[in-house]
């Protein structure tokens, strides 16, 4: 299923892998080896011809940047494909310079520097002193300090998830619950799909622990599902919303 959507994409709608990733919610890398994996063969990239020259011209005698030379080519998040033509031609980075910026403040002398730098520099507190300091500490240490059981809900990007203090830890409560219900700590890679895609429902028979591949499938299975019943006309779209129309 996850072979077909991405041959669509890449070969059929022509995307990129960067809209790729942005469409299944990864990272462009993540779609790229995707592709790999998959065994759909990836466009080869466009090539630019820049002479030695050329660069050096638009980087020391213009004054342009990586990234504005980028641009000026039309080529998008291309600061490092440039840096890659100077490192290929052996064109050296302008030197970082403070010369003629400006800095608000006082200035103050080598002497006062030095003064400073002993004062600072192995001072001892009284034991008055180092004992208000540390009570200080405490009270602001028992401020930041969770209480054990504090719920709180973190907002993502997509979806609201239930965080509980745990044994002093910050854990988010649906991996927590699924790892009660398979006897074991979740490993790297693995993921938790809530059924019925309310992010706040965290019963165990509605957590599904799966790997970042089969979760990527199974909700490429659920847009094929959208797509089918909107041709039966079971689901509408309406004022920016899907919607039920029975």
């Amino acid at each position: 299923m996850l072979t077909e959507d991405l041959h669509k994409l890449y070969i059929e709608e022509k995307l990129s892998t960067r809209q790729i990733a942005r469409k299944l919610g990864v990272s462009p890398s993540t779609a790229w080896k995707l592709l790999k994996k998959e065994g759909i063969k990836t466009r080869p990239q466009k090539k630019y011809s820049f002479t030695k020259e050329q660069l050096e011209k638009l980087y020391y005698e213009d004054n342009l940047s990586q990234s504005e030379i980028a641009k000026k080519f039309g080529i998008k998040n291309g600061s490092g494909r440039i840096a890659e033509y100077f490192k290929k031609f052996g064109i050296k980075s302008r030197p970082f310079s403070t010369a003629g910026l400006k800095f608000p403040g006082k200035k103050v002398s080598d002497e006062v520097k030095e003064k400073l730098r002993k004062w600072h520099t192995g001072r001892k507190l009284s034991p008055e002193h180092r004992k208000k300091c540390i009570e200080n500490l405490k009270k602001t240490w028992e401020k930041r300090r969770l209480k054990e059981g504090t719920i709180r809900i973190s907002q993502s990007r997509k979806n609201r998830y239930i965080i509980k203090i745990i044994n002093g830890r910050k854990t988010y409560l649906h991996r927590y619950i699924a790892s009660k219900k398979l006897g074991r700590d979740l490993v790297k890679g693995e993921e938790v799909h809530h059924i019925n895609f309310n992010s706040l429902d965290n019963r165990p028979e509605n957590l599904l622990v799966l790997f970042r591949n089969e979760h990527l499938k199974l909700h490429s299975q659920l847009e094929l599902t959208m797509r089918e019943l909107m041709e039966k006309g079971i689901v509408v779209f309406k004022n920016g919303k899907y919607i039920a129309s029975v």
